[in-house]
């Protein structure tokens, strides 16, 4: 039994992001997989395997919500903030993703598929016909 009720919301919330995210389907190797991630930062050091078929019933009781119920249950546990998803020490958003400010070069902007030259990414892409292969 999970004992850490912070880690059991943060699954429901888990759970409730992919299905309102994913036409209303909770997909559960998602959920094993961002779990994994916050049991790291959970006082109780659990093992995510030794959880999985408690996190199957937790998948399981939820996937029988309808969407709206989903939505609102979701922005319940987000306002208690009895989770993991709000630790912003551990660099993680309310969307459960790891969230890292340093490696921001690697995020697209309006660049060009077609530029050749390296680090355009970051800049917004080609500036002239020369960049292009």
């Amino acid at each position: 039994m999970i004992t850490d009720e912070k880690l059991v919301n943060t699954i429901k919330l888990i759970s409730l992001k992919n299905a309102l995210d994913f036409n209303n389907n909770i997909k559960f190797d998602v959920v094993i997989s961002k779990t994994f991630s916050f049991s790291k930062i959970s006082k109780s050091n659990v093992d995510v395997k030794s959880l999985i078929p408690e996190i199957k019933n937790i998948v399981s009781d939820l996937s029988l919500l309808s969407f709206d119920e989903k939505n609102a249950l979701y922005g319940k546990i987000m306002e208690t903030s009895n989770h993991y998803l709000n630790d912003s020490s551990q660099g993680i958003d309310r969307t459960g993703s790891k969230t890292d400010n340093k490696n921001k070069k690697h995020e697209k902007t309006n660049s060009d598929p077609r530029c050749a030259r390296v680090g355009h990414f970051r800049t917004g892409g080609c500036e002239s016909l020369d960049d292009y292969p």
